[in-house]
């Protein structure tokens, strides 16, 4: 038989870097070229940058800073889009020549064409606030634009008017401090605010000034500049000395205008995550969460030029964090979630594009051959079994998306973006979907579908549920397989460590892990579509291919038989009464019932109790000849003859 990697280019292994971009790392020389080429524009993706491109145009015509969410499911292209909204606003030509693009780029030609922004792209999984991500971010950007201005001024800088700033004006003699500070920005009209001329006198008058005053500000920013220009970053990396975020915000506003720029635009990564991640410190979760309307509505200051805020997020912060606060706390929260985000517009990023960008990154045919055998595959198959085709199909998908996807099913590309989505956040929909054919690169063959029982193995046993209710549930999943499903299943197949599997019984056991690990899944997001309503026949055709039946259309009956065979060994798993097609489902409650019945053993079952049974038994038995504590002797015709038969018990 013909393989498919055969026809489609599969590499012998899944590299980190793969499919991750980095948005920082995306957007600059060779990299920027390489993110423009990988990246496949849809119709809707088309129309999500129609929107980004309109809302930077409005803050600029209107003078207000604005923001959006940027919401996508795993895998939706989050990151690649922010890397290519980058370079459409800085104008790369490759972008902005991009085909697809041309209708939203030309849309706006005339408002953005000659604009100039300062591109901020922040990262927030690693962040101690959001002052020390936003403000010391912007501050990493115009070093690196700008690295003979002035930085703007959002440090605080009590240490350094403390510590560091009296012994070397002490050490220097004031001419020599002063000079030094002048020589950074001080001294001519070049940095228009922040065109000052330093003197002792003035020095002296911002040492005592409050730590918010400008001219306190405008010290530290030059003390910075002048004598550790090499440790900015480290200071911006330690989550302190920021002045407040809507302050900040105005600062970097005015800073940004003084270097010649219409707007600054912040790409905020994983900032939702982030909070998410730090749900269990609800004070601090509440606190950073309310920062988020001062991107749009400044209250302490004017922000000469606009500010305009994407905000990635894979969910909600209430779907993520809010079953984790009870009460008048939910409440609170929720109502100020709700508030902020009324604050906010949103663009969705479509699930529909995985499939286009999987065709297209992934699952290119290598020749127009290799295209045409595997879109007949498809129908090789499903063989013409309609239940089956209606279940890989799911509502949403017809036979020309099963072809585009194919060695792939609709319902296991679905399946595997809502179960992802629950259950890890750091490896893309593209990566998993290689994972799978690089596992089966040399077994996998034309004709044959990936069961959507493998997802288990390549999604569930990576990262970790946020979620802490599914975190536990999840490990309640993971030891029920580890300590009934596997060794239930290896006994049916007659599996042992000492006895190794010949082919046939290996291939046997693939194929029931197949249908149990669905069934964990199952459990664990049962709000998928492909899983409701779960019996013998849906999870046959979820693994179409790997159940072989001597008897064509019997392959639910098999599934069926090996579920009970399965059932009489692990009470978890849960079966219908229909003999034919049982209803099906694995129930993961955190209560270990062997444990239990086994505990109850060593208090009932044991010698003394089985005496007293077999007693009763007895007793019982001859009732009507003895008495009931078995003492004494009763007669009996044995042969014709009269006996007396005495009982000894024990």
């Amino acid at each position: 038989m013909t393989l498919i990697s055969e026809l489609i280019d599969i590499p012998l292994q899944v590299h980190d870097g793969d499919f991750v971009l980095k948005l920082n790392q995306g957007i600059s020389g060779a990299e920027a070229a390489s993110t423009v080429a990988k990246y496949v524009v849809t119709d809707d993706l088309a129309a999500n940058f129609d929107e980004a491109l309109g809302l930077v145009a409005s803050a600029l015509q209107d003078g207000e800073s604005k923001a959006k969410f940027l919401q996508g499911s795993f895998g939706s292209g989050k990151s690649h889009f922010m890397a290519m909204l980058h370079l459409l606003l800085e104008h790369n030509p490759d972008a902005r020549a991009k085909p697809e693009l041309h209708r939203a780029v030309a849309k706006y030609d005339s408002q953005l064409g000659d604009k100039k922004f300062l591109l901020v792209p922040i990262h927030f999984l690693d962040a101690k606030s959001m002052e020390q991500k936003i403000l010391g971010g912007y501050v990493d950007a115009v070093r690196v634009a700008h690295p003979d201005a002035p930085l703007p001024p959002v440090y605080l800088g009590d240490t350094i008017v403390a510590d560091e700033l009296p012994p070397m004006r002490n050490r220097l003699g004031d001419e020599a401090f002063v000079d030094a500070l002048n020589s950074v920005g001080g001294g001519d009209d070049a940095w228009g605010d922040y065109a000052d001329t330093w003197t002792t006198d003035r020095v002296d008058d911002a040492m005592v000034a409050p730590a918010t005053d400008e001219v306190r500000q405008n010290l530290v920013s030059a003390y910075i500049a002048a004598f550790r220009p090499g440790t900015v970053l480290e200071a911006a990396s330690t989550g302190e000395g920021f002045i407040d975020i809507d302050r900040g915000l105005a600062a970097i506003s005015v800073h940004a205008q003084s270097l010649g720029y219409d707007g600054i635009v912040l790409f905020l990564d994983e900032l939702i995550l982030w909070l998410a991640s730090r749900i269990a410190n609800l004070d601090f979760v509440q606190k950073e969460a309310q920062k988020l309307t001062k991107l749009v509505e400044a209250t302490a200051a004017h922000r000469p030029v606009p500010i305009v805020s994407f905000i990635a997020r894979q969910r909600d912060l209430q779907d993520l964090v809010g079953q984790n606060i009870a009460g008048e706390q939910q409440r609170s929260f929720q109502d100020s979630l709700e508030y902020q985000s009324g604050r906010f517009g949103k663009i969705e990023l479509s699930s529909g594009n995985l499939p286009v960008v999987a065709r297209q990154r992934l699952l290119t045919p290598i020749n127009a051959a290799a295209s045409a055998t595997l879109r007949a595959a498809t129908d090789t198959a499903l063989g013409g079994n309609e239940d089956v085709k209606r279940t890989l199909l799911g509502t949403h998908a017809d036979i020309e998306l099963f072809r585009n996807v194919y060695p792939f099913s609709p319902a296991l590309v679905q399946a595997l973006i809502d179960v992802s989505e629950a259950l890890q956040r750091e490896r893309t929909a593209l990566k998993v979907m290689l994972q799978l054919l690089v596992d089966q690169r040399d077994t996998l063959e034309v004709g044959d579908i990936i069961p959507v029982g493998d997802l288990w193995d390549v999604v569930a046993n990576r990262d970790e549920p946020f979620s802490s209710e599914l975190k536990a549930l999840f490990e309640t999943a993971k030891n029920l397989w580890r300590t009934k499903l596997y060794p239930a299943l290896r006994a049916m197949n007659n599996v042992t460590d000492d006895t190794p599997a010949d082919a046939r019984e290996r291939a046997a056991l693939a194929t029931d892990e197949r249908i149990v690990k669905t069934l964990l899944l199952a459990a664990l997001v049962p709000e998928v579509e492909a899983f409701r309503g779960m019996d013998a026949k849906r999870l046959a055709a979820l693994n179409w291919g790997n159940i072989t039946s001597p008897i064509p259309g019997n392959e639910t009956q098999m599934v069926a038989n090996k579920l009970k065979r399965l059932r009489a060994q692990v009470g978890e798993l849960l079966l219908g009464p229909d003999p034919t097609n049982p209803t099906v489902a694995l129930r993961l409650a955190n209560v270990d019932t062997d444990d239990i019945l086994n505990r109850a053993a060593e208090s009932f079952d044991n010698q003394g109790q089985r005496k007293l049974k077999i007693r009763e038994l007895i007793a019982g038995a001859l009732r009507d000849k003895i008495a009931p504590d078995l003492r004494g002797s009763f007669p009996f015709d044995w042969r014709g003859t009269a006996r007396q038969i005495d009982i000894v018990f024990g």
